[in-house]
């Protein structure tokens, strides 16, 4: 199934959004700014190269170009610390 991110500072417009896309059989995410898409985005790609590279936090710093303490920043700014659960979700 195919994810959609919904970006829109309207919820009236959101909740139509979402409720549209779910008929269609799209999973929605809907967030009411672009940094908030930017932090679910970022979240999200840290997480899948966590995953991707068996929570080696070395390797998955370098999959995505980041120095290793940049990558533990945005880990500790995420509050990203089990990953695998989050994957699931």
């Amino acid at each position: 199934m195919k994810t959609i991110l919904v970006v829109d500072d309207e919820k009236s417009m959101r909740d139509f959004l979402s409720i549209f896309l779910k008929q269609v059989s799209y999973r929605v995410r809907c967030v009411s700014s672009g940094k908030e898409a930017l932090q679910l985005l970022e979240r999200e790609l840290i997480v899948k190269a966590l995953n991707r590279t068996n929570g080696v936090l070395n390797k998955a710093a370098s999959l995505l170009n980041l120095s290793f303490r940049f990558f533990r920043y945005r880990l500790e700014k995420h509050k990203i610390k089990n990953f695998r659960q989050e994957l699931r979700s």
